[in-house]
Order: C-alpha cells, then structure tokens, then sequence
C-alpha cells in the first residue's frame, strides 16, 4: 500500500498519513493531571505497576478510566479506581501522615 500526499509526493507504507481534522469529530485527546499537596516526595502508582513522580498527567478520550494509587514515604497509601476523564482536569490529593 502506498499513500500519496497532496503534492504527489509518495508515502513510505511505514510513515503513518496525517488526515485533517473532521469538525465534530472527537479525536481531541483531554488531560487529567493528578498531583498531592503534600509531601514532596509522592509518587502514583499505575495499574499496570509503573512508578512516576508527581504531578502526573492521564492522557485519554472522554469516558476513559484510570486505577492508580498514590504514595510517600511517611504517609498513608490511597488507592483510587475508576477515576473517569470527563474534561482537562487537575485533581489534587491530600495524603494522611501515618499515625
């Protein structure tokens, strides 16, 4: 399969075609950005195991879900599911000190 561009040029079968935008089309991807307050040193836990600093951003379609749980050394662990993307949204956590 070979693709042609506008201009005649041909594209490679491995180089992906960029198609313009469809107004009303929902392809925009929107964002979910996860971050706590306190302490500095939080980290989320994705479902599928991966580690990374706060603040995080989910990337996704509207009506997407994602599992994660949040932790710091020090505090309490908070485990939260099916937190659904609905707009661009920021969501900050508060994490309890261990007693």
């Amino acid at each position: 399969f070979i693709a042609r561009k506008p201009a005649g040029e041909v594209v490679p079968e491995n180089e992906e075609v960029v198609k313009p935008a469809v107004p009303g089309q929902i392809d925009d991807l929107q964002k979910l950005i996860i971050n706590v307050v306190s302490p500095s040193n939080a980290e989320i836990v994705l479902s599928d195991g991966a580690v990374h600093k706060l603040p995080y951003e989910f990337a996704g379609k509207e009506g997407d879900k994602f599992d994660f749980t949040l932790r710091a050394d020090g505090y309490e662990t908070q485990s939260y599911t099916g937190i659904e993307i609905t707009t661009s949204k920021s969501y900050d956590y508060v994490l309890e000190k261990i007693k």
